[in-house]
C-alpha cells in the first residue's frame, strides 16, 4: 500500500476468477467498481485478491489482507470454495459483511436460497454501479457471527474434536469415524461426530456452535466423483473458514480425487486409502493434542477383521435395510413398542432405535388393515423448530413443551 493511502480503510473484494479463460461479466463489473471506487474515495481503499497473484505465498497474504479489511465483499454467484473459506474467516473475525450475487446468472439465486447461506442477505450484483451503491448505502453487516448463533453468544470451550463426517458412508469415511467413536468411547477425549445418516439436515448455528465448543476441528471432504460434492464442499468449505477464523487447531482430509483449493490446501490431507487417511489422522491428533493414540488404530484393524469373519453387518441400521430384519433379535423395548398404542423410544447412537423403527414397519406391513405414515421433517421445519425452541431456553420443561405442543 502508498504511503498516501496507510491511513485509508480496506475493502477486500473476493470473487471468482476468469475461469480457463473465458469473458465473466462478474470480474469485469467488480475490477470496474473497484478502480471506480477508488478513484472518488478519501476514507477508503478497495482492493481484491488479485491484487495478490505475484506474492509466492498467497493465502498467506489474502488472509493478513482480510483480517486488516474494515469491510468483505464476496461474490457467492458461483459459490467458489476459496471465497466461501474466506467468507467464513471474515465472519469469524467480525468483519462488516457484503454478499454479491448475479441473480442472471444461471441457478445462481435458487441454489443460494436453498443454501445454508440464505441466512445472510446478498445485494444483487449485474453491474459496476450496484457495487457503488451497496457500498455507498452501506449494505454491509457487522457481528454476523453473533447474528448466526442468535441466543447463544457466550460460547465455552468443553470438548476437544468435532468431526464433520463425509456424507458418503464409503470405507474410508466408515473407518474414520470408527476411530474416532474409539478416542470417545475409552474417554480419552471428548468427542462430537456429525453423523450425517442420523439427520439429512442441520442448520448453519449447529456447526459454528460445534466449532466453538471444540479444541480441533476435522471435517472430510468429498472426492471430485461423487454426486452432490460442490455443494456439500461448498459448506465444508464455509466451515473451514470459521474454524481457521476462530484460530482453531483444523485438519481437513479429501480422497486423492480433489483438487484443494489454494486458500486451504496447506491443512488439508489427501489420501488414497483408509490406512493412509487413518494414519496421517492419528500423527494429526498425536501432534495438537499432544498424546499417542496408536492402539486405536490397532483396534480398528482387529475389529474389521472380526467384522468379516462374523459377518454380522454394517455399524449403521440404515445401510441394510432389510437384511436387518433377518437376525434381528427381539428386545424388551421392541417387545413393549409392538404391544404399546403410543410409543417414543429413546437412546445413544448404536442403540438399536432404527432397527427397531425398521422392524416395526415390517411388523405393521403384514396387516393391510394399517397403514403406515412415516414422518421425517423437511430441512425448514427442522431449522424452524429448533429456532423455536430457544425461545424457551429460559423457562421450565412444563411452560416448554406446553407452549411447543400448541405451536
Amino acid at each position: 500500500m502508498k504511503k498516501d493511502n496507510m491511513n485509508k480503510k480496506l475493502i477486500f473484494f473476493s470473487y471468482q476468477g476468469i475461469y480457463n479463460g473465458n469473458y465473466d461479466d462478474n470480474v469485469e463489473s467488480i475490477r470496474k467498481g473497484i478502480q471506480t471506487y477508488n478513484n472518488f474515495q478519501s476514507s477508503f481503499e478497495a482492493k481484491s485478491w488479485e491484487d495478490f497473484r505475484t506474492s509466492s505465498a498467497i493465502d498467506r497474504e489474502i488472509l493478513n489482507a482480510i483480517d486488516e479489511c474494515e469491510i468483505f465483499v464476496g461474490d457467492l454467484t458461483y459459490f467458489n470454495h476459496n471465497v466461501l473459506f474466506e467468507l467464513g474467516y471474515a465472519i469469524a473475525r467480525n468483519k462488516k459483511i457484503l454478499v454479491l450475487l448475479n441473480e442472471k446468472i444461471e441457478n445462481a439465486k435458487a441454489r443460494y436460497l436453498d443454501s445454508i447461506f440464505k441466512v445472510i442477505r446478498y445485494t444483487k450484483l449485474t453491474n459496476s454501479n450496484d457495487i457503488q451503491r451497496a457500498l455507498q448505502s452501506k449494505n454491509y453487516k457487522g457481528d454476523l457471527l453473533n447474528q448466526l448463533l442468535k441466543f447463544d453468544k457466550n460460547i465455552r470451550v468443553e470438548n476437544d474434536i468435532f468431526y464433520i463426517q463425509s456424507r458418503i458412508p464409503n470405507q474410508s469415511s466408515l473407518d474414520l469415524t470408527e476411530y474416532i467413536s474409539e478416542l470417545n468411547k475409552k474417554n480419552k477425549f471428548s468427542v462430537t461426530i456429525d453423523y450425517k445418516s442420523e439427520v439429512n439436515y442441520k442448520p448453519i448455528t449447529y456447526y459454528i456452535l460445534n466449532i466453538l465448543k471444540h479444541n480441533c476441528i476435522i471435517i472430510h471432504f468429498l472426492g471430485k466423483n461423487v454426486e452432490n460434492y460442490f455443494i456439500e464442499n461448498a459448506n465444508n468449505s464455509f466451515y473451514a473458514g470459521i474454524a481457521c477464523g476462530i484460530n482453531k487447531k483444523i485438519l481437513l482430509v479429501a480422497p486423492s480425487r480433489f483438487k484443494a483449493p489454494l486458500d486451504y490446501y496447506e491443512i488439508l490431507v489427501q489420501y488414497d486409502t483408509s490406512e493412509i487417511l487413518l494414519k496421517s489422522v492419528n500423527e494429526w491428533i498425536n501432534v495438537e493434542l499432544k498424546t499417542t493414540c496408536n492402539e486405536e488404530l490397532k483396534k480398528i484393524e482387529e475389529h474389521e477383521l472380526n467384522l468379516i469373519k462374523l459377518g454380522i453387518g454394517d455399524d449403521v441400521a440404515e445401510n441394510e435395510g432389510e437384511e436387518l430384519l433377518n437376525y434381528f433379535v427381539d428386545t424388551a423395548s421392541y417387545l413393549k413398542a409392538i404391544n404399546s398404542n403410543k410409543m417414543v423410544i429413546t437412546g445413544r447412537k448404536g442403540s438399536g432405535k432404527t432397527a427397531i423403527f425398521l422392524k416395526l414397519i415390517d411388523d405393521f406391513l403384514k396387516d393391510k388393515l394399517n397403514y403406515l405414515i412415516i414422518l421425517k421433517p423437511e430441512s425448514d421445519e427442522i431449522e424452524q423448530n429448533l429456532e423455536f425452541s430457544r425461545l424457551y431456553a429460559q423457562t421450565s420443561k412444563k411452560t416448554f413443551f406446553y407452549s411447543f405442543g400448541n405451536y
